[in-house]
């Protein structure tokens, strides 16, 4: 796969999971998907994305 655009789900969300289990770094994450030279956003609750 190469994607041009990584949104990461499915962590830190208190329906699946709590950070307490499942602990992630949404930050961490984006800046070694970047180092890669692909785009990555980290969306909020009530954020949207036109594609």
């Amino acid at each position: 796969m190469k994607p041009k655009l990584v949104i990461p789900c499915h962590y830190n969300c208190p329906a699946f999971f709590s950070k307490k289990y499942n602990p992630a770094d949404g930050e961490m994450f984006k800046r070694e998907v970047e180092k890669m030279g692909i785009e990555c956003t980290i969306m909020q609750d009530g954020d949207e994305m036109l594609v």
